[in-house]
């Protein structure tokens, strides 16, 4: 533990009796606060239960996660070898604690916001810590990563981040990759559930729509391998499983050439 986190630490055992607590903030404006680290655990602790299991208890629906990650092997995620990873906000790092059982990869890198978490996951589980910007994946090479997550993330960012963030996940995944996301796409917002998120007082979920999605990747030759609906309390989020095409690279450049007018001048920006 860094003397900074220690200092940190020790300032918080006084502060937490006072219901306050230091942390370290970098994310972005409209990155809404995740859950505190020390308390968190210490909840989970008392109660006998996994991070996981406690965490899914208390704020969305017992063995979610596990559901999820079971949906995704059934659709094939992690019938192939993988050796590298990228989760972008891994957060407690639920979901990324089961992919790991699921698979061996030889580097799994993650892009958390929240710098306690991230510090905690790096010291428990096997991953490289990424500098998070909130927006983009820009420590991690284009087309060097066979699989790319995210999960319960972008149902609470701004349209714009979102679709920078899936730019990013094409950019990085490799030619015949997978990307695996959720959104609150309107199939999630039914009046039933309307009115639910309503009575609750919450404004989290950010709703794309998903005629945008099936768009977005249909033009960069992505297959949709599957598609299912998950409980996030007190409605659902829609799970996507993209497979990336195998000849990335062409049409990059056929992006490109069209993006340039007759001639090779380039276009004014």
């Amino acid at each position: 533990m860094g003397w900074k986190k220690q200092t940190r630490e020790t300032v918080n055992k006084v502060l937490r009796r006072l219901g306050f607590q230091v942390v370290r903030v970098n994310q972005p404006h409209y990155v809404i606060g995740f859950l505190s680290l020390q308390e968190t655990l210490d909840k989970a602790q008392a109660a006998g239960m996994s991070l996981c299991d406690w965490i899914d208890q208390q704020h969305n629906e017992p063995g979610v996660t596990a559901r999820t990650i079971e949906q995704l092997r059934e659709l094939g995620v992690f019938q192939e070898p993988i050796e590298t990873t990228c989760e972008i906000g891994p957060g407690s790092g639920r979901f990324l604690e089961k992919i790991l059982k699921h698979c061996h990869p030889k580097q799994y890198e993650i892009y958390e916001t929240q710098a306690d978490w991230s510090e905690w996951l790096a010291e428990t589980y096997p991953v490289k810590r990424r500098a998070a910007d909130g927006k983009s994946l820009a420590a991690t090479a284009s087309d060097a990563t066979d699989l790319v997550t995210s999960f319960r993330v972008f149902v609470a960012l701004p349209f714009l981040v979102t679709l920078n963030y899936l730019n990013e996940m094409v950019r990085v995944v490799r030619p015949g990759g997978t990307l695996v996301f959720d959104l609150a796409t309107e199939e999630c917002m039914d009046p039933e559930t309307v009115a639910k998120w309503l009575a609750c007082g919450s404004t989290y979920p950010a709703v794309m729509s998903r005629g945008r999605i099936t768009q977005f990747f249909e033009q960069r030759g992505f297959r949709l391998i599957g598609d299912f609906f998950m409980p996030m309390r007190p409605g659902r989020s829609e799970y996507f499983v993209y497979k990336a095409p195998q000849v990335k690279g062409a049409l990059r450049e056929a992006a490109q050439g069209l993006s340039k007018p007759a001639g090779g001048i380039e276009a004014a920006s």
